[in-house]
This record gives C-alpha cells, structure tokens and sequence, in this order.
C-alpha cells in the first residue's frame, strides 16, 4: 500500500468515526419539534447566521469552480 492509499484510507477511517460521533450524540427526541416559517428561516439565516451562511457560499463556490476547472479539457 502507498502513501496516498494510506493517506486516503485514514481521512476516510476519520470521517467515518466523526459522523458516528455527531450521530450518537445528536438529540433526536420527537417532543421538541417546533413550527416555523418561512420568515423565521429567513430571519435565522440573514440575522442570526449570517456570517456561516456566506462564508460557505464562499466555499460551495470555490468547489464549484474547482470542479470546473478539473472537468475542463486541455490543449496539451
């Protein structure tokens, strides 16, 4: 096995044990449900967490134009 299948599998073996982490920690108990509103959502967003909110725009865009830049064919 090489570096990079190593390197590959420990980030994969990583993910894997941090979402089981948040799934068993997660508090999926029914009684708490709340309604909500559009305006509520949107209040939330552009409010509350308006700095996460761009900043992953920012980063969903950067992978966007990655995946762009990857699938363009070169002249070579």
């Amino acid at each position: 096995m090489n570096s990079s299948n190593l390197f590959k599998s420990v980030v994969a073996l990583m993910l894997i044990v941090f979402m089981l982490f948040i799934i068993t920690q997660a508090d999926f108990d029914d009684d708490t449900k709340q309604e909500s509103s559009m305006n509520d959502l949107g209040t939330s967003l552009f409010e509350d967490n308006y700095l996460p909110f761009v900043l992953l725009s920012l980063v969903l865009f950067a992978a966007m134009m990655g995946s762009v830049y990857i699938a363009k064919e070169r002249d070579e």
